[in-house]
Order: C-alpha cells, then structure tokens, then sequence
C-alpha cells in the first residue's frame, strides 16, 4: 500500500509539473526535489531581479551593477529621452543620470511576467519615477516598460530588449 502511495504521489507530482508548464516530465525519486525545478528560473526569480534592477537607480549603484545584465548578443533599449544599442550607449545614459539627478526612487505598480518557449522571458511593468535634479526640479513620471530578458549558459537573466513608454504623470 506504501509503495502504491508512493507511485501515486510521484504521477501526481509530474502531471502538476506538466500542467503548471515547468518542464516535462519532472518525477523524482520518493523524497528528492526535482533538479530541473531547483535549477530552473521561475517567475519569482524574475520579479526579483525586475526589483533589484530598480533597486540599482534608486541608489545610483556602479555601473557594472547594470551592464553585467545586458545580453553581450545585442541590447535595445529604448528609453523616453535616450535610445541604447550597445554598453557604450546605456554608459553615456546612466552618466547623464549621475551627472543630473540628486535623489530618485523607482515604486513598480504592476508586474508581469511570462515564460517565453525560448528560455526567456517577457516582462511587463509600471513603474511610478520620481525625481530630484541637482537644480531642485522636482520630476514624477509612470512610465510603462515592455523587457525581453534571456536565460545564459551560467543561469543568469541578461537584458535583450527595453521599451519604455511615458503615460503621464504619477
């Protein structure tokens, strides 16, 4: 009765797999995680580096904190003032922000995010920028951003393609 128990846990355990759309047919052994679901980069795993990408701005991290994520295979970004077709681009962009910005804070308002067929994914966000120049204008703007992230070799999200779309004030 235990072992059939235990069979059936294990069939129950693929089939949820498959269904949720992890991977295809993940049955461990009786007490063993399944190592395609350890190893695998799941949305959660995404929303946080979404978060800690903020996160960077919000403290002006180094450089490096940003270009290590850009895909080495190419990166568009497009951001409302600024276009980004390589690291030389996104540097020139980021120094314009040191150079002009005293404080700013990024509030993500909605987050979504969905497992592309390619070990990618695609993001949707609103995020809420607010602002303050070295010459004491204040800036507030919600901007909506559409992210192609990819999945390298080591298991690390790398940034392919950002549009970002001003919608007003926030």
């Amino acid at each position: 009765m235990r072992e059939s128990m235990s069979l059936l846990r294990n069939r129950l355990f693929g089939v949820l797999v498959l269904g949720a759309g992890i991977a295809t047919a993940l049955t461990p052994p009786a007490g063993e995680y399944a190592p395609e679901a350890r190893n695998t980069l799941s949305p959660n795993d995404v929303k946080a580096f979404v978060y800690q990408w903020f996160a960077g701005f919000d403290h002006q991290a180094p450089l490096e904190t940003f270009t290590r994520h850009l895909d080495p295979a190419g990166v568009t970004i497009q951001y409302p003032d600024f276009p980004v077709n390589s690291v030389a681009d996104f540097q020139r962009w980021y120094q314009g922000v040191i150079d002009n910005i005293a404080w700013n804070t990024h509030e993500v308002q909605k987050l979504e995010v969905v497992r592309q067929a390619n070990n990618g994914f695609e993001v949707t966000l609103e995020v809420c920028w607010r602002a303050r120049t070295y010459q004491g204008e204040a800036r507030a703007m919600r901007v909506e951003q559409q992210w192609q992230l990819t999945v390298n070799a080591n298991n690390q999200l790398r940034l392919r393609r950002l549009f970002a779309t001003a919608k007003g004030a926030c």
